[in-house]
């Protein structure tokens, strides 16, 4: 004997919803998320006898703060260096990392020749970070870090001071 479903055999009732691995329930349209991160939903449908059709799954993250920012710090001062290396995290992905150097207590002899180098506060001109970088040593100096994640988050500009 063959039994093929008629179309009314098939027709969805309700649909069933499973977050993050939970049972399932009811699914009116709207899912609601109490936390950030990493979050799978499973939306199942159901006939009128209660037989679950196939199912579909969606995986994303939810993320609601900015980049989490640190610093680095290697002291190389038998050449009278300091590497700096800066680094940024985020659930959704860092898309840009700048940085701003203020270097305190230096005689200025060559003002536009610090500024290049980065030394100086040039009114808020934050430079792309692409890799460790390098400051006389010893020296006093604040650093300024700005990064943004693929949401459009960004942190405000936080400042390290960096001390001998």
């Amino acid at each position: 004997m063959i039994a093929r479903p008629t179309r009314a055999d098939t027709s969805v009732e309700r649909l069933e919803a499973s977050i993050n691995g939970g049972p399932f329930e009811p699914f009116d349209g709207i899912l609601k998320f109490r936390k950030p991160g990493a979050q799978q939903v499973v939306i199942r449908p159901l006939d009128a006898g209660g037989l679950a059709g196939p199912s579909r799954q969606a995986s994303f993250i939810i993320d609601d703060a900015p980049p989490a920012i640190s610093i680095e710090t290697t002291d190389l001062s038998e050449i009278g260096k300091l590497l700096v290396t800066l680094k940024a995290q985020d659930d959704s992905g860092v898309v840009s990392l700048r940085y701003r150097i203020v270097r305190r207590g230096l005689l200025v002899r060559n003002p536009v020749a610090q500024l290049e180098a980065g030394y100086l506060d040039d009114l808020e001109s934050y430079r792309d970070y692409t890799s460790a970088i390098e400051l006389p040593w010893p020296g006093k100096y604040d650093i300024y870090v700005r990064a943004r994640d693929q949401l459009g988050h960004e942190t405000s500009g936080e400042r390290f001071a960096v001390r001998p």
